[in-house]
C-alpha cells in the first residue's frame, strides 16, 4: 500500500497530469543476465503532441540500478514530439543519440511522463539482479490496464485507506484534498508546481524469498533520489545520487 499512495510519487503524477487519476497497473521486471534489451517505446499510445498527459510511470529500484545491469534508457523531451517511436526511428531496439540512463542506488525511485520514449537495456552482467517495481498512473477517464476492483478483497478493502480506494478507484474512496490532507509532504507541493521531496521519506517493499546469489528486498527502504521526466523536462533531485540532470 505503501507504494501506490506515496505522498511525493503521487505529487509528481499530479504534476505532470494536471487532473484526477488512478493506478494503472503494477508489475516487475527484472532481465536476466543476456536478456532484457526492449525497443523504445512510450506508455500511452493515443493521440500525443496536444499538451496534456495521460500516464505517469515509477520505478521502484529494488537493486541497485546501472549502466551494465540493464538500466532503463530514456530520451528527454520525446514526450513532447507528436511523432510515435515508430515514425521517427528506423530501429527502436538501436540506441537514440540523446538518449540517458535511469541509474540510481537501490530504494530510489524514477517517475517519468509516459509519453516519453523508454525502455530497459541488455544486462550485460554474468549474476547482477536488476529487479524494479513499476508503478503506473492514468487519468481518471481511461480505464486501468488491471480493473482493481475485480481482484479486490473483502479483507483488503476493509483495511485499506479513503486515500487508497480512491486511488485504486474501488468505491467510497475521497480525494486526498477532500480529506484536509493539504499539509501532507508532497501534496502540499502541488500549489507550488514543483516537487518538494524529503530526503526521509520512506516506502516499505515487499518481503521477498532471495534467490541464492541475490541481496534480500529491505522491508523499509529510504529513498535517495526521485527522478522526475515532467512537462518541462528530466530532473533529478532529492538526494546525492542523482545522475546528470539533462533538459
Amino acid at each position: 500500500d505503501n507504494v501506490y499512495i506515496q505522498s511525493q510519487l503521487l505529487a509528481a503524477v499530479w504534476h505532470v497530469l494536471q487532473r484526477p487519476f488512478k493506478l494503472h497497473s503494477l508489475n516487475a521486471h527484472d532481465p536476466l543476465p543476456g536478456y532484457g534489451q526492449q525497443g523504445l517505446h512510450a506508455d500511452w499510445g493515443g493521440e500525443r503532441g496536444t499538451g496534456q498527459y495521460h500516464v505517469v510511470n515509477s520505478m521502484w529500484m529494488l537493486d541497485d540500478v546501472t549502466p551494465g545491469n540493464g538500466a532503463t534508457r530514456l530520451v528527454p523531451g520525446s514526450h513532447l514530439l507528436t511523432e510515435t517511436v515508430h515514425d521517427a526511428t528506423d530501429d527502436p531496439l538501436a540506441r537514440h543519440p540523446d538518449e540517458v540512463y535511469l541509474c540510481a542506488p537501490a530504494g530510489s525511485v524514477g517517475i517519468f511522463n509516459g509519453n516519453a520514449w523508454h525502455g530497459c537495456t541488455h544486462n550485460r552482467s554474468t549474476s547482477a539482479s536488476r529487479r524494479l517495481l513499476h508503478c503506473a498512473f492514468i487519468a481518471r477517464e481511461h480505464a486501468q490496464q488491471t480493473n482493481q476492483k475485480e481482484y479486490l478483497r473483502a479483507e483488503s478493502a476493509a483495511r485499506i485507506s479513503p486515500l487508497a480506494k480512491y486511488v485504486l478507484d474501488v468505491g467510497r474512496g475521497r480525494h486526498p484534498m477532500a480529506e484536509g490532507w493539504s499539509s501532507v509532504a508532497g501534496w502540499s507541493s502541488l500549489g507550488a508546481g514543483r516537487l518538494q521531496p524529503s530526503r526521509a521519506a520512506t516506502a516499505r517493499a515487499a518481503r521477498s524469498h532471495a534467490a541464492p546469489g541475490r541481496t534480500p528486498i529491505p522491508t523499509t527502504m529510504t529513498l535517495p533520489t526521485v527522478v522526475a521526466i515532467t512537462r518541462d523536462g528530466v530532473h533529478f533531485t532529492a538526494g546525492a545520487s542523482a545522475v546528470a540532470s539533462t533538459r
